[in-house]
């Protein structure tokens, strides 16, 4: 009967595959899991110990995270520990029985046409599930390569001074436009303060105060400001803007 009970969650597998374009995406994930956790009960109620329950149980654990995240493995966990309690109780109390002797366990033909369609079922939903996470991280990993590309030459481009500080006022970045202005080298200053790049003064002090409420609000402003370089003296409205990535 478990070979039988496999065959119907084959054939319902099968189907589901067979109308995917038509079948949303949850619908086929909870479908799928929902087979692997019902043939995971069949392998222990028919088999105990010996037969696959406990295989189809922890993968249903891990397609449950590769489709709907860790969270949902922890209700999975939950799932299986609970199933495992009740069949476990079923077996201690006698209410179930299974006179299944290793040897003649493997000796029979229904082990092994399980074996196959486990290694294939698993193998084939297990490699799909982990190239789609694959492909879905190249992707956003793509995307944010081209984003800070396109960042990045929009700030080297524009006339405005750009500098792109942490939230301890560390340099992290800027544009050629401030680095020729105050005279700073852009890659040897990555990391300092911004404190020791700026000429202390009166302008300088005002600027450090409106970032540290910027950062402490997460709320942009501007502020006017008189900054002494080379003996010139030049009136910059800084623009803080807090971003958070």
């Amino acid at each position: 009967w478990s070979v039988t009970a496999q065959i119907i969650a084959l054939t319902a597998m099968g189907l589901v595959l067979a109308f995917r374009k038509r079948i949303p995406f949850v619908s086929r994930a909870v479908a799928l899991l929902v087979s692997i956790y019902l043939l995971g009960i069949v392998g222990w109620l028919s088999y105990g110990h010996i037969g696959g329950g406990k295989l189809f149980l922890l993968v249903f654990i891990l397609l449950t995270a590769i489709f709907f995240g860790f969270r949902a493995s922890l209700i999975a966990i939950c799932i299986a520990m609970l199933t495992l309690g009740v069949i476990g109780y079923i077996y201690v109390s006698g209410r179930a029985e299974t006179e299944i002797i290793a040897y003649q366990y493997h000796k029979a033909i229904s082990p092994w046409v399980t074996a196959a369609f486990t290694v294939v079922l698993f193998g084939g939903f297990i490699s799909s599930g982990i190239a789609m996470l694959l492909r879905s991280q190249s992707q956003i990993l793509k995307l944010l390569h081209e984003r800070s590309v396109f960042l990045d030459t929009v700030i080297e481009q524009s006339n405005a001074l750009f500098l792109i500080l942490d939230l301890n006022l560390k340099l992290q970045n800027c544009n050629e436009r401030a680095v020729s202005t105050f005279d700073i080298d852009g890659f040897e200053s990555t990391g300092k303060s911004i404190q020791t790049l700026l000429k202390e003064g009166a302008g300088s002090g005002r600027l450090l105060t409106a970032m540290a409420d910027a950062i402490e609000t997460q709320i942009g402003t501007h502020v006017e400001v008189q900054h002494v370089v080379g003996g010139e003296i030049l009136h910059l409205v800084w623009d803080i803007t807090p971003l958070r990535s």
